[in-house]
């Protein structure tokens, strides 16, 4: 394992790799702080459920223009923690089935932990304004935005995002959307956000967002994620599998460039109760500005 220091696309997660290098961050950003957090008692029962969602593609569905707006069960929350595996193949780097630990409170943070053969090698602390990541192979501290994110894989990414990815929500409000074409297991709805085409496929039968592809259409890079292994956690389901892949051209070059991931969920929970979020820099840890 080399630097820990890269961001897997969208996704919605920073991991590892050297394909995506850092713009400047200044010294006078207070690394130290985390956002305040509140705590309430009471857990929602997680019992994994395994559920069949094979769906065929409505790629060659016929077309329904006029089809009412497909309603999909959403994955809501206060609190979320997950013990995952990840695997993670860039243009520089590989890492397979790696430690990954995710907590995350609504709209407001996303924090993980991502760990080899018992080491913890990066933590990382996202919030709407900033993303934070600890190397702590290398104790080394980066701090970005998200405007610099986007640039620096020419795709527009936000915290929303990240978050519907994680979920397996739609990345833009379902009143968005229009009906492109169903068959009789899978519906197409069409978002268009700004510059970005959004391609949702529902399955029909759980309402559940089964594949979206994102396109930023002046440069025709893409974001796609697909979700299997849907899994029954109380009264709501939730993709134990997410693959994610991204592909982009660099705004320095024009040879495309392909980031995949993993993500495999072990355990989900879904809880009223604050899990903690622990981040803080120790002073020995260097600032790097890239």
């Amino acid at each position: 394992m080399n630097k820990f220091i890269g961001i897997a696309g969208l996704c919605s997660l920073l991991l590892l790799g050297n394909a995506c290098r850092r713009q400047p961050a200044t010294d006078s950003r207070n690394f130290g702080v985390m956002p305040k957090i509140d705590s309430t008692s009471q857990t929602v029962a997680v019992n994994p459920t395994p559920i069949d969602t094979t769906a065929k593609t409505a790629s060659n569905a016929a077309s329904q223009p006029n089809a009412a707006r497909p309603a999909v069960a959403e994955v809501d929350f206060r609190y979320l923690t997950t013990r995952s595996k990840l695997s993670f193949k860039g243009p520089k780097q590989e890492l397979d089935n790696a430690n990954l630990t995710i907590r995350a409170r609504k709209d407001s943070l996303i924090w993980l932990s991502v760990s080899k053969l018992g080491i913890e090698a990066v933590r990382t602390l996202i919030t709407p304004d900033s993303i934070i990541v600890l190397d702590k192979l290398h104790k080394e501290t980066v701090a970005f935005d998200f405007p610099t994110l986007s640039r620096q894989f020419n795709f527009r990414i936000n915290f929303a995002l990240l978050q519907s990815i994680l979920l397996g929500n739609l990345p833009y409000p379902q009143q968005a959307a229009t009906v492109a074409s169903s068959s009789e297991t899978t519906i197409l709805s069409r978002q268009q956000a700004g510059p970005v085409l959004v391609e949702n496929y529902i399955s029909k039968p759980n309402q559940k967002l089964t594949q979206v592809r994102l396109t930023d259409q002046p440069t025709q890079n893409t974001l796609q994620v697909t979700y299997e292994q849907f899994t029954a956690l109380a009264t709501v389901l939730f993709p134990f599998t997410n693959l994610i892949t991204l592909t982009y051209k660099p705004k320095a070059t024009d040879q495309a460039s392909q980031t995949d991931i993993q993500i495999r969920h072990n355990r989900v929970e879904l809880s009223d109760t604050n899990p903690g979020f622990p981040f803080s820099v120790p002073a020995s840890y260097q600032h790097r500005l890239n």
